[in-house]
């Protein structure tokens, strides 16, 4: 209700009926306002929203039974992402800045990260101080076995992958909690063992390595068995053998890097999967 210019009442539909007055046309320019407050908001809600860029490295022959790619997919989209996916060959990395979180996936490929191009990209881009999440069963295995230790393999084994130069193991058990590390328990709290069932078990899987890691980096899990050729490993070698790798740059740069040494769809748990996935894009954004 309101009141009228007599002192009484209005009904509010009273009111409807009431023709407003216009200002004067001519002063109108005709062009449309800018959003509103609330409009303004939507639309830098929808500007701002996260995008996570997700990288398919995943190119031997049996690709199509590797699910590492929508186990990504699936994890970023339920953390609220938008996804970009771009095959390994099409990428370019002085773009990946402009994305909030970038995924190397190579899945179960045997020949992981196999040109000198790729390498010297994801080099250069941790170099810069960014953040990375590198997913391979073989990449540590391929380097060390294939790729020799001409200049940029071994700038990518210590800048990127962090592993030393000594022999990548295949024959794997489960992972198993080494470091109580955020990774592990932040926003989630994992399993101090962690089920892992290779797709193709053995001495030649792309499935997991076994990496030995520098001084600078911390290994999050290790495995609960490490084998060759049936036999374990002495424990002085198997104790420190890992299967997750943390990296966090000293040189006050802000870079991250977390690599998983294992094809992440082998984890037997899919709420697994996702929690891992989770907290170390937490740790790395943290």
């Amino acid at each position: 209700m309101r009141k009228d210019k007599l002192g009484g009442t209005q009904s509010n539909k009273e009111c409807m009926d009431i023709e407003i007055p216009k200002p004067p046309a001519e002063e109108l320019s005709g062009n449309r306002a800018p959003p509103r407050k609330k409009a303004k908001k939507a639309l830098q809600a929808s500007s701002e929203k996260k995008i996570a860029l997700i990288i398919n490295d995943d190119n031997d022959i049996d690709f199509g039974d590797d699910q590492s790619v929508p186990t990504f997919t699936s994890a970023f989209k339920y953390m609220g992402y938008d996804v970009k996916l771009e095959k390994a060959s099409e990428t370019v990395y002085t773009t990946w800045h402009k994305y909030d979180i970038v995924v190397w996936s190579c899945g179960d490929d045997y020949s992981a990260v196999n040109t000198i191009k790729y390498r010297q990209m994801l080099v250069e881009y941790v170099e810069m101080g960014r953040h990375l999440l590198l997913e391979s069963g073989n990449v540590a295995a391929w380097a060390k076995e294939f790729g020799g230790e001409i200049f940029p393999n071994r700038m990518f084994r210590k800048k990127v992958l962090h592993v030393t130069g000594d022999w990548v193991y295949h024959d794997v058990g489960d992972l198993k909690l080494k470091t109580n590390h955020p990774i592990a328990t932040t926003p989630n709290a994992l399993p101090k063992t962690i089920g892992f069932t290779p797709t193709n078990p053995g001495d030649n899987s792309g499935d997991a390595n076994a990496v030995r890691i520098l001084s600078d980096a911390t290994g999050v899990y290790s495995w609960s068995s490490v084998s060759y050729e049936n036999m374990l490993l002495n424990d002085s070698i198997a104790e420190k053998s890992y299967g997750l790798v943390a990296y966090e740059s000293r040189e006050g740069n802000g870079g991250r890097i977390v690599y998983f040494a294992f094809d992440i769809d082998d984890i037997e748990d899919a709420d697994i999967q996702q929690k891992l996935i989770e907290n170390s894009v937490n740790w790395l954004k943290s």
